[in-house]
């Protein structure tokens, strides 16, 4: 759980002693709670805390989801044009819908129609794809950010 910067969530459960014992300080986050909707929002504060951190470094580009694409070998993919900057593949990202983050993570798959691109610039018409996320939707933003 530490290594993964985990949650451990206990629904109507009681904490170990030695949980106490051995550590002054929990090696991770931990919430309990004996009532759900209690345990629902801490649930949904720790996640808005966590998406709400800006990834490490600076922010070079950004495009806008136009259009979603299945594919059948590689699944979604985001049609894009990049409205400022520049993007990498592999660069960190963040997607964002109506100002709120939905995804922090990594472009895996950067493509102008069928060519596997290690850049691309302000108004580059581009397909994107991301590391273990396709829950994105047209007028979504992508930021990408390099450290």
């Amino acid at each position: 759980a530490v290594s993964f910067n985990a949650i451990i969530i206990g629904f109507n459960v009681k904490i170990s002693k030695n949980i106490g014992k051995n550590f002054k300080k929990p090696p991770c986050k931990i919430l309990f709670s004996n009532v759900l909707y209690e345990l629902i929002e801490k649930i949904e504060e720790e996640m808005k805390n966590r998406l709400s951190v800006k990834p490490n470094g600076n922010l070079v580009g950004e495009a806008k989801i136009l259009k979603v694409f299945n594919i059948s070998k590689l699944g979604k993919v985001a049609g894009c044009v990049v409205t400022s900057g520049y993007i990498n593949n592999n660069s960190n990202v963040r997607i964002l819908r109506n100002d709120k983050v939905i995804y922090m993570g990594k472009l895996i798959s950067l493509k102008i129609i069928k060519e596997e691109k290690t850049q691309v610039v302000k108004n580059d018409e581009c397909g994107m794809g991301f590391e273990n996320f396709v829950d994105f939707l047209p007028d979504d933003i992508i930021e990408s950010y390099e450290e």
